[in-house]
């Protein structure tokens, strides 16, 4: 999604078409288009703000504190919003857990991330540390 400017206007008539059908969950990460992809969703969730739980997602070169912030920022942006409900961790990379941990907590604090702070009344929030089958 948000690679092809030929099909540009039918992927964000796609998603509001489901935003009209009922979806309210949309996820989405600053990897994908390489940026385009946040700025298709933007534009499909235009006037639905309040109707979109909005996922998003750091890659892992920029999970340290400072790089996550940017990455952040860079990230709404795109999106044409002042906030993430949801903000995850792409994969897990070779940045110290704790200073992405850091990140995570200032953005929250910050109520820049609003899962955790204030959860929706359908959905819990977890979160899980761990290794995965790879390492």
């Amino acid at each position: 999604m948000g690679e092809d400017l030929a099909i540009r206007r039918e992927e964000i008539e796609t998603l509001r078409l489901g935003l009209d059908h009922g979806a309210s969950l949309i996820d989405t990460a600053e990897m994908y288009g390489e940026g385009s992809a946040e700025k298709l969703v933007g534009k499909a969730m235009e006037g639905r703000r309040d109707a979109v739980f909005l996922v998003d997602k750091v890659l892992p070169q920029n999970a340290p504190r400072r790089g996550m912030l940017q990455a952040y920022d860079g990230s709404l942006l795109r999106l044409g919003r002042d906030r993430i409900d949801l903000y995850l961790l792409h994969w897990r990379g070779n940045i110290p857990l704790h200073e992405t941990l850091e990140a995570f907590t200032t953005l929250q604090r910050d109520g820049k991330i609003l899962a955790g702070r204030r959860k929706p009344s359908s959905m819990q929030t977890h979160v899980f540390v761990g290794r995965d089958r790879w390492g």
